[in-house]
This record gives structure tokens, C-alpha cells and sequence, in this order.
């Protein structure tokens, strides 16, 4: 961007993602579209409602997980067992083999006394395969917002470059229109230096039209990333700005530093240790 504060805001946006992300309630209504102009919350509000669906199949594996846990842990719980045993006897058969009983009926009360930690590594291992499913289905849904505010930001970048692209295109028009006239009228320029301003405008114009393009590209991928359904038709117009000011004279930690953190947080490193931990307690 030919202006710095342009580059500030992709650094405002790094320091404030985790911010926004967690300031966004994990449920929302169904709407039929967002506001127009859209809003970063709005945004991710109508991502959460679009994506339930997908969310909803990732709840139903964890409530699986659960349910496992709460099997193993009725393991060690009494059990009542009835037994019924209908026979019959036969009437032909000699005295010695004719003493069976008719039928039988039997209570039993088992109590497991110990199963050397059998059941308990179960259920921790249970314990650990329903964290996992919990940090997998919290990581999912951070991702798909982190990914709506990358797209969200292109959208804004992509309307500064068309602004800045824009003029610089009026401007070398102006020089280029003027190069003319004064050429036409008083011959006050060669025509050498005419076409070479033309020339500048010509590639200004070019670079503008990319720019417009880029809009709308940016905004069907910010379309894409908030709703995955391929019928809907909604492309947002006009973005508003979120409010970074707070950001802007934080600064970034050093690269180890921010390495640490990011390794000490990772939800799929965390995910992976619990998968580790319940391999062993299997």
C-alpha cells in the first residue's frame, strides 16, 4: 500500500484476532442475509449460522464420545442379573436322567471388587478421546472465522488499492489530457513526451481495471468463506471498518516469543497430546 498506516492494519488485525474471535458468541439464529453495510461481527454471526449444519455433524461425534464415557464408567457399578432357564423334562428317560429340573429362576447381584485398572484406564482413556473432541470442534470453529476475517480485510485492502489505483489513473489522465491540449494548441510539447504520458496513463488504467477486479474477487471469496452453501447468492457491497484504534500502538512480541505462544496454545498440538494420552491408557 503506498500508505503506512495501509500496512498498520494488518498488524492491528494479527494483535486483535484472538480478541475478536473469542468476543463472538459460538451460537447464532439463522438470518437470511447479513446487514448491508456489513459489519466483521455481523460477518461472522451469519458465518456461525450458515455453517450449524457442518457444526451440528461435529457436536454429534463429540456427544458420541461422551456417551462412551459414560459407558465405561458404569463399568464398576452393580449388576443385577436374572437368569431364566425353561426346560423340559421328558417323561421316557430313566429315573437316574429324569432328576433335572422343570425350569429355574436366578438373581444374581455382581459386584466388580477389582479389575487390576482395567476400567479405570478405560475411562480415562475415554476421558481424553472426549477433551480431544472438544479442542477439535472449538479449532474448527475459530478456523472458519479466522478464515471469514482474512477474507473480510482482502475485501477492504482490495477497495484502498482501488481508491489509491483510481487516482493515480485520474491524475495521469489530467497530465496526459493537458500535454495534449497545450501540444495542440501552442506545440508546447514534443510529441515523444506526449505518448510517453500516454503511455503512463494507459498502464495506470490497466492497473486500475485489475484493481476492480480484485474487488470483486475478494468478494466472492468472502461469500464463499461465510456460507459454504453453492445456491446461496449473497455477495456483500459495502464494508464497514472495524475499529482497530487500540491496536495500532501495541507492539508485536519478538519471533521466539511469538513461536512460544503459539506453540504453547495450538489447539491441534493440544488435540494430538490427547490422542497420545489415550493410546496409552488403551
Amino acid at each position: 500500500m503506498p500508505c503506512s498506516r495501509y500496512g498498520n492494519w494488518k498488524i492491528a488485525v494479527i494483535a486483535g484476532i484472538t480478541a475478536l474471535v473469542s468476543g463472538t458468541s459460538s451460537t447464532a439464529t439463522a438470518i437470511d442475509s447479513p446487514p448491508e453495510p456489513l459489519t466483521l461481527q455481523a460477518a461472522l454471526t451469519y458465518t456461525d449460522a450458515r455453517h450449524s449444519r457442518e457444526l451440528n455433524s461435529a457436536r454429534l461425534k463429540l456427544e458420541s464420545v461422551e456417551l462412551q464415557l459414560d459407558a465405561t464408567r458404569a463399568l464398576k457399578h452393580p449388576e443385577l442379573q436374572l437368569l431364566v432357564t425353561g426346560r423340559r423334562s421328558d417323561r421316557a428317560q430313566i429315573d437316574a436322567l429324569s432328576n433335572l429340573d422343570d425350569s429355574r429362576a436366578t438373581l444374581r447381584l455382581v459386584q466388580p471388587i477389582y479389575d487390576f485398572e482395567r476400567s479405570k484406564n478405560q475411562k480415562t482413556a475415554a476421558a481424553h478421546a472426549v477433551k480431544r473432541s472438544q479442542i477439535l470442534l472449538a479449532n474448527d470453529l475459530q478456523a472458519r472465522r479466522l478464515d471469514v476475517m482474512q477474507r473480510y480485510f482482502d475485501v477492504l485492502n482490495a477497495d484502498l488499492e482501488f481508491a489509491v489505483m483510481n487516482e493515480r489513473m485520474t491524475i495521469s489522465f489530467l497530465r496526459f489530457n493537458r500535454m495534449r491540449e497545450e501540444t495542440d494548441l501552442f506545440e508546447q510539447h514534443a510529441e515523444v513526451d506526449v505518448s510517453a504520458q500516454e503511455s503512463v496513463y494507459q498502464k495506470n488504467l490497466v492497473k486500475r481495471q485489475q484493481a476492480g477486479l480484485k474487488q470483486q474477487e475478494t468478494r466472492r471469496f468472502l461469500a464463499a468463506a461465510m456460507s459454504r452453501n453453492p445456491q446461496d447468492t449473497y455477495i456483500p457491497r459495502d464494508l464497514i471498518m472495524p475499529d482497530l484504534s487500540s491496536y495500532f500502538e501495541r507492539e508485536l512480541p519478538e519471533y521466539e516469543v511469538l513461536l512460544d505462544m503459539v506453540l504453547a496454545s495450538s489447539p491441534l498440538l493440544a488435540a494430538a497430546d490427547q490422542q497420545i494420552e489415550t493410546a496409552r491408557s488403551k
